[in-house]
């Protein structure tokens, strides 16, 4: 968890509140972007202001235990933090550690963002200035003539996991060895490196993949499979949602693109994982096999992102052909022809996610008169 939990003051009773959500004092990373206080007395309020201004923290979450006499104090850190630009939530727990939902959601939201700020983005075949010039604050690269090498190394094993590895995602039966492994040696490609370089996210030169006539396109599936955040090069802006489902429902989302604009809208899958899927299986393309699945009808909350602004909903998904049919969302709200699908109703931890990382306004999704 990148965030940084702290007791201030001393109180059992808190501490085992704050236990029931996983927050341990002194867990996290040192100079961690979010923080959660632990609040035992209206005195240590000014340390909690201290620890809240320093310039690496965003902001983070101050509990308090119900009828302690510390709210008063979490009240004043959370107008200070709030006037010095950091993003705070105010959590009041009964002695016996239980919070309202809207509390829960912010706490899930919190982790969420947090994990979004601790990506560290491998961009795999691109050169140094390529990297250099990423909008990405922490990357790491792969030359192109090194990740070339690799690939090649990587698809004389291809074979070796296909019944013992790809048939567990996939039913590879009667489809042509050879094409598949060199799909497969694509994935061991990007993710021998990715473990080399202790990057969590990546983003790959899908061109040079081309070039060298293997489909990326089931690299990026069973990446996302596995909870790694990945994309070609041009949908950077996808990598944010993703990390967000995965933080959220421990699932990917599955991702489209608006194609038409009929009732409601209208999504063509650009990638489905297994795990969001309810159909799927291989196709040919171009040297190799990608994944053709097909999004499992059910509640989603759909989340597009460009140009600053944030649009995000829970929808139900159908299928209309091919394509998924989302109800009631009209495409002038989207500020982006990509979407993501994250499996289920996540509105409400998304929204405080959103919230933390800066793009949902200054205020919080639940003002604090609501405590009353």
């Amino acid at each position: 968890m990148g965030v940084r939990v702290e007791l201030i003051g001393g109180n059992d009773k808190l501490l085992e509140a704050a236990s029931l959500y996983g927050l341990k004092p002194g867990t996290g990373p040192s100079r961690a972007r979010y923080v959660v206080l632990l609040l035992a007395t209206q005195e240590g309020s000014d340390a909690a202001v201290e620890i809240l201004n320093q310039p690496h923290v965003e902001g983070g979450a101050v509990m308090v235990l119900q009828g302690s006499g510390a709210l008063g104090g979490a009240l004043d850190v959370i107008a200070e933090a709030s006037s010095n630009g950091k993003r705070v939530a105010l959590l009041v727990a009964t002695p016996e550690g239980l919070v309202e939902d809207w509390m829960v959601d912010a706490l899930r939201g919190l982790r969420a963002g947090a994990s979004v700020r601790d990506m560290t983005v491998l961009l795999y075949g691109f050169t140094e200035d390529e990297a250099n010039s990423s909008v990405f604050e922490d990357t790491r690269f792969y030359e192109p003539s090194d990740a070339v090498e690799t690939i090649r190394e990587a698809l004389g094993y291809g074979g070796l996991y296909i019944g013992t590895y790809l048939a567990e995602y996939y039913p590879v039966e009667g489809l042509d060895e050879d094409l598949l492994s060199r799909s497969l040696g694509g994935y061991l490609a990007v993710r021998s490196v990715l473990e080399a370089s202790g990057a969590n996210a990546v983003v790959l030169n899908c061109g040079l993949f081309l070039g060298e006539g293997v489909e990326p396109g089931l690299a990026l599936h069973l990446l996302l499979d596995e909870g790694v955040p990945a994309v070609c090069s041009g949908m950077e802006e996808m990598l944010g949602p993703i990390m967000l489902s995965l933080s959220l429902t421990g699932k990917p989302p599955a991702i489209g693109r608006v194609v038409d604009y009929g009732d409601g809208l209208l999504l063509e899958p650009l990638i489905v994982p297994t795990l969001v899927a309810g159909e799927r299986g291989l196709e040919p393309s171009g040297g190799g096999y990608t994944p053709r699945n097909r999004v499992k009808p059910g509640r989603y909350t759909i989340i597009s992102s460009g140009g600053g602004r944030v649009f995000h909903r829970a929808v139900e998904a159908r299928h209309s052909g091919d394509y998924i049919m989302v109800e009631v969302v009209e495409p002038w709200l989207l500020p982006s022809p990509r979407t993501a699908l994250i499996p289920g109703d996540v509105g409400g931890p998304l929204a405080w996610s959103l919230y933390f990382l800066g793009l949902a306004g200054s205020s919080p999704p639940v003002p604090l008169s609501q405590l009353d």
